[in-house]
């Protein structure tokens, strides 16, 4: 019996344990990243040095990049790239690119913040980037609570719990770990278990919008800061900057 909710859970479509790459360096970073070329939707994830400032290192800033695909995930310790002396160094050319692409739709948690950390430490520029949190107040509360529907953030534990029955493990130790240093078994496990949970929380809870009647459409991506738009025949009381109620009669297709 499970106590925690973990990537150790499922199996690939082929009935394998999801892969779980490790890479301390910038040429092992750049040859797994090519494994998630072909995905139109990723899980996303970071992990930075605890107390951080702004003046310090770029690889205390941006310690850990994760990635989850249905088969895999990737952790791309940043911290560990050596030589460090420009972002080439810092950069896997393939993990910029589709970090880069309108068409990869990366989904996560807070995921402006961190993709606001990428550009300003790696210049990475983020797009196709989603807010799982919009989608799960859209979910939860649109033919019951429309009024509830806004744009703040709900932690990824609460929205695992909710559609998984299960907590994610958040140990405080490992949960404050040093991301800037090698990472042991355990560590390793944590920040595998946060990109898939993002990939499946979005696959579940989308699956859960398409079975509602009317559809609402899919939130926007994050980095458009555009309204969540909810279908409703009724005048609903709502947060104007956060949402757009759109009659069923002109629902876009």
């Amino acid at each position: 019996m499970h106590r925690f909710w973990s990537h150790r859970m499922y199996k690939t479509p082929d009935g394998n344990d999801i892969s779980v790459h490790y890479c301390k360096t910038l040429e092992s970073a750049e040859s797994v990243a090519k494994h998630f070329l072909d995905d139109e939707v990723l899980g996303f994830d970071m992990e930075w040095k605890a107390s951080v400032s702004a003046a310090d290192t770029i690889q205390n800033n941006v310690s850990l990049i994760q990635l989850a695909s249905p088969t895999r995930i990737a952790l791309f310790h940043i911290a560990m790239f050596k030589p460090a002396r420009a972002i080439e160094d810092l950069t896997p050319p393939t993990l910029k690119r589709i970090l880069e692409s309108p068409h990869v739709r990366k989904v996560g948690v807070s995921i402006k913040a961190d993709c606001t950390r990428l550009r300003k430490f790696l210049k990475i520029d983020t797009c196709g980037i989603f807010e799982l949190s919009h989608l799960y107040k859209l979910v939860k509360y649109c033919q019951t609570n429309p009024e509830l529907i806004n744009k703040r953030l709900v932690n990824l534990s609460t929205q695992v719990e909710e559609h998984f029955g299960l907590p994610l493990a958040k140990d405080a130790e490992v949960r404050c770990s040093d991301w800037a240093s090698s990472l042991n078994y355990s560590q390793v496990q944590y920040a595998a278990s946060d990109p898939y949970a993002c990939l499946r929380l979005f696959n579940t809870m989308d699956e859960k919008r398409v079975a509602l009647d009317p559809i609402p459409p899919l939130p926007a991506n994050a980095e458009l800061n555009l309204p969540i738009k909810i279908v409703h025949k009724t005048t609903v009381n709502i947060e104007a900057q956060d949402v757009e109620v759109i009659d069923p009669k002109n629902k876009p297709v």
